[in-house]
């Protein structure tokens, strides 16, 4: 009797295999941004339950700068290039996330980013990436560590000799506007 429900039950759990399978490959994708990198498996695996995939052609806008931001992206597959008063400054790979500065500092996107090649992302909405991120002090340093570099690159005039600030830790959604420089 039992192989009989195994064989009659072998669908859904083939199903649940697959299911399984990503959301292992979606919890390996995210333990590799640093940003998210020191949050609680649990916390990560949440997130991981969120993901979006979101499948790009060559030449497709992923954001644009001045857009407000909306969604933190991790590629999954494939090669994009970030965009800036329309001079490229930077290419991104498989493991590249971006999208981090508009959501955190709650201010319009800073470049933009283009796929050059066909790709793959992997979204999170901001009320989960902001909250992940900066409900957690070693995330939240990271974080910001991250958006001084970014910024300092997009802002040559910005004394890359001062110091990182301390990260804010912010317990709401999103911090008060006008955060970034234009």
């Amino acid at each position: 009797m039992a192989p009989a429900a195994v064989l009659a039950c072998w669908p859904a759990l083939r199903r649940l295999d697959g299911r399984v399978r990503v959301r292992d490959g979606d919890v390996a994708l995210l333990q590799d941004v640093p940003m998210l990198r020191p949050l609680p498996e649990a916390t990560i695996e949440q997130l991981a339950s969120r993901l979006t995939r979101v499948e790009l052609p060559a030449g497709a806008s992923v954001l644009e700068q001045g857009d407000e931001g909306d969604e933190f992206y991790v590629i999954e597959q494939g090669r994009a290039q970030v965009i800036r008063e329309g001079e490229p400054i930077s290419s991104l790979e498989p493991g590249s996330c971006f999208g981090e500065i508009a959501l955190i500092r709650s201010c319009p996107r800073t470049a933009s980013v283009r796929a050059t090649t066909a790709l793959t992302v992997r979204t999170l909405n901001r009320s989960a990436f902001v909250t992940a991120v900066t409900g957690y002090a070693p995330s939240a340093e990271i974080a910001e560590r991250v958006i001084v570099r970014h910024l300092r690159g997009l802002h040559p005039e910005v004394d890359a000799s001062l110091p990182v600030p301390p990260a804010p830790v912010i317990t709401e959604a999103a911090p008060p506007p006008g955060n970034c420089p234009r």
